[in-house]
């Protein structure tokens, strides 16, 4: 039992990556703009100008970069050992796909972390886009198997939030 509870206690600690987001952002010599710049410009090495496919030219200035980057590997690794300790704990088929494609997303945000965006944006953006989906999957299935009860709804409610924002985010990228 001690190592779902340690597996559990990962997949919380992970979102120690938020308040690492907003001191980055805070750091922005320029202020991060949540309406043009993207979470992604948060690792952005060089400052500088850039676009997504040519689009909404934007600046881009991330002084605190390599606390932005390390805190996306320290959360995919918690992401990654909490699916590796966790999996077992729901013993049927949708509790053990979701804990393997939650592994997959902890991997896939330590990809995101490592190659930021300016230096590799199409490895950048596809772990990016792998992470999103297999996270979102994950947590459907982990709710299934979860049973009925108050996990299954907030879990429910987190994935319904979290594509409905992509959605948003996507719409704001095309302008």
């Amino acid at each position: 039992m001690k190592r779902y509870r340690v597996g559990a206690m990962a997949w919380v600690l992970s979102a120690l990556v938020i308040p690492i987001q907003l001191f980055v952002a805070l750091g922005w010599p320029n202020r991060y703009s949540l309406s043009r710049n993207t979470i992604s410009d948060l690792g952005v090495t060089t400052c500088g100008e850039y676009s997504e496919l040519g689009r909404q030219i934007r600046q881009v200035c991330s002084p605190e970069h390599a606390v932005f980057n390390i805190g996306m590997v320290a959360s995919g690794a918690l992401i990654l050992l909490g699916a590796v300790l966790l999996h077992g704990y729901w013993a049927r088929l949708a509790g053990q796909t979701g804990t393997i494609l939650m592994a997959i997303a902890g991997a896939s945000v330590i990809g995101v972390g490592l190659l930021p965006w300016d230096v590799s944006p199409a490895a950048h953006d596809g772990f990016a886009l792998m992470q999103a989906a297999a996270q979102w999957i994950a947590m459907a299935l982990i709710a299934v198997a979860a049973g009925p009860g108050r996990f299954r709804k907030i879990t429910a409610a987190v994935v319904i939030l979290s594509v409905v924002s992509f959605i948003v985010f996507v719409g704001a990228l095309e302008g």
